[in-house]
Order: structure tokens, then C-alpha cells, then sequence
């Protein structure tokens, strides 16, 4: 039987590639670039609006559009560098350039026809109210009867009820 020498190094030297690999991905993002997943988001609602903030550093809003349904919100936009730096000079590069497109389902059904927005210092807020009857409500199931109930059995008239058992959840 041959013995296989097991190498440490080399599952950590594998490890680090892969984490290298995904730092690269998502560190953009991170960072306030917009790497995979465009612009970072916070969605939340207060007072009857939904908001939605998205950093937009360094973009001029001429190159930002904003469209939206009743439960999602979509922002297309473009970043460009001013000046053209050949490769070669650059020491570092972090910055993102180009198009993204960042879709976002909302929390509750807005009324996108009273939606406004207004953008400060690289910030894009967006805001709309809830839409109309946009409340959750509480739907009850009918039926025979429900999972993992027992079934009810009539008690003669004159006698103790039975002892039923209580099904666990």
C-alpha cells in the first residue's frame, strides 16, 4: 500500500485563492462600488412611505433612471471615468466604471405615481406612499379539518367527556 503525504500548505494555498476570489467580487460592493450587485441599497418604511436611499458616489443624476411598479424599483445607471489613464500608470484601481441595473422588490405595494426623489451629496433617496389598501389582512383557511388535529368525536349526552391528547407542535 502506498503512502500519500498529506500537504497542509497546499489546502491553505487553495483556501486563500478562493477567498481572494470572492473578495475581489464582493469587496466593490462592500466598499460602496458597485462590483455585482449595482449601488448599495436601504429600503424601509416610516410614516405610511416606503424609502429607498441608494449611494451613488460621483455620479452626476442626468445619468440615473428610476423606474418603478406598485412592489419593485429598478435604477439604470452609468458611471465614466473623466480622464483616459492608460493601465500601465495605475498603482491602484478600485473605483467602478460602467452601466449597472439594480432591481429591488419592495416591502409593501407603493402608489408609484406620487413617488418622488431628490439626490444630495452622491445620495439618492426615493420615497412613495404605501398604496391604497396596502395593510395586510389575515385570510382564514376552511376546510375538513386541519393537519395533525384529531378528529372531534360527538360525546353521548350524560357521560364525561374522553380525555383528548393535545398535539404537539
Amino acid at each position: 500500500m502506498a503512502l500519500t503525504r498529506w500537504e497542509p500548505m497546499g489546502v491553505r494555498t487553495l483556501r486563500d485563492q478562493i477567498n481572494r476570489m470572492f473578495e475581489d467580487v464582493m469587496t466593490p460592493a462592500l466598499r460602496g462600488g458597485f462590483g455585482l450587485m449595482g449601488p448599495a441599497l436601504d429600503v424601509y418604511e416610516k410614516d405610511g412611505e416606503v424609502f429607498i436611499e441608494a449611494e451613488l458616489p460621483g455620479m452626476d443624476i442626468k445619468d440615473v433612471e428610476i423606474t418603478s411598479t406598485e412592489n419593485t424599483l429598478t435604477l439604470k445607471g452609468e458611471t465614466t471615468r473623466e480622464t483616459e489613464v492608460k493601465e500601465e500608470n495605475f498603482h491602484r484601481a478600485e473605483r467602478r466604471f460602467g452601466s449597472f441595473v439594480r432591481t429591488v422588490e419592495l416591502p409593501s405595494p407603493i402608489n408609484p405615481e406620487q413617488a418622488r426623489a431628490s439626490f444630495k451629496d452622491g445620495v439618492l433617496t426615493i420615497h412613495a406612499p404605501l398604496a391604497a389598501g396596502a395593510t395586510p389582512k389575515r385570510i382564514s383557511v376552511e376546510g375538513e379539518q386541519a393537519r395533525g388535529e384529531l378528529p372531534r368525536t360527538e360525546q353521548p349526552q350524560g357521560e364525561p367527556p374522553k380525555n383528548e391528547q393535545i398535539p404537539m407542535s
